[in-house]
């Protein structure tokens, strides 16, 4: 895979750098090299995933200022919030250099559903027009679940200076979460998706490391980061789990406000401590309230996960009483 031979080439990189004194970034989505001089001495510093114990994920109503006030090591954004206002670089640059410390700073990314409302959008495209268009979600009236597999959709996604992640490595993300990834599970079972598609994990492996692969090579950042959403059933690849950054997974612990049942959150543990075990951080975001917010944080983090518990729309900057971000 391309990105194994950039990891060795970095490696090397970083080592010939070293016996020189002039440093080298972390690995696991670093953002940003600080160097700084003081008597004569000069210090560089690198922020990466590994240093990640708190994040935010806000997709509406957002305000960089006030977010950049925060202490918040993560924090996700969507690129083009309603579709019409795309982050510049130096607006990105400014909040991961922001008030409140050094921030890494993703983009949410949709590679399961296309968005009637994004840039990409064309008012003739329908059901089935083009082909890739396979049907309306039944819980967002804006979005269309594609055959994610197709060159059409994933040239949509990425390869050419007019594609979403471009446009999102041009803007100067560090990485993207990548949401609907679990979307494959409904081709290969049928889920009211035809025609059955009996390779659509396999598929979705490829797709995402694609993505990584194309990232990581062309961001200038071989450690540009790859958080998927969900689809904790794809930790059976180990090629998979090697490829992504790390991992998020929405209501471990509480679902529709109520806990789940301890089969249930066990099932899930025991897939997101793959993840875990692979060096690779465990990101928890639950839609609680109240003492619940003290239960999903304390479970979390004995787990060794790192949890943030917002509103299920994503349209507040949000800190938790006795859980603020440090």
């Amino acid at each position: 895979m391309k990105h194994a031979r950039l990891k060795i080439i970095f490696s090397i990189f970083c080592l010939v750098l070293y016996f020189f004194n002039a440093g080298c970034g972390q690995q696991a989505g670093t953002s940003a090299t600080t160097t700084t001089s003081s008597a004569g001495a000069t210090t560089t510093t690198t922020f990466g995933l590994s240093q990640v114990n708190d994040f935010l994920y806000q997709l509406q109503n957002i305000s960089l200022e006030a977010i950049g006030t925060t202490e918040y090591d993560l924090v996700v954004l969507d690129f083009s919030p309603g579709g019409s206002t795309d982050w510049s670089p130096s607006q990105i640059t400014a909040l991961k250099n922001s008030s409140g410390g050094k921030k890494l700073v993703y983009a949410y990314l949709d590679i399961g559903e296309a968005e009637r409302y994004r840039y990409y959008w064309q008012a003739e495209w329908v059901v089935g027009n083009p082909d890739w268009i396979a049907a309306a979600s039944p819980n967002y009236p804006d979005s269309y679940r594609v055959k994610f597999w197709d060159p059409g959709w994933q040239a949509i996604i990425f390869g050419s200076s007019d594609s979403y992640l471009d446009k999102i490595i041009a803007a100067g993300f560090d990485g993207v979460v990548l949401d609907v990834v679990d979307i494959y599970r409904l081709w290969e079972q049928g889920g009211g998706l035809t025609p059955v598609n009996s390779t659509a994990s396999q598929d979705m492996i490829s797709f995402v490391e694609a993505i990584a692969d194309y990232a990581r090579a062309n961001s200038g950042n071989p450690d540009f980061g790859i958080i998927p959403n969900n689809a904790i059933g794809l930790s059976s690849s180990s090629a998979y789990v090697n490829t992504v950054s790390g991992i998020l997974r929405e209501e471990l612990w509480y679902s529709d406000y109520l806990p789940r049942s301890a089969d249930d959150r066990n099932y899930d543990i025991a897939r997101l401590d793959i993840f875990k075990h692979a060096g690779k951080p465990v990101f928890d975001i639950e839609y609680v309230s109240g003492e619940a917010i003290n239960d999903i944080y304390n479970l979390s983090q004995a787990q060794g996960y790192i949890p943030f518990a917002t509103t299920v729309e994503l349209d507040k900057l949000i800190i938790n009483l006795g859980h603020a971000p440090d």
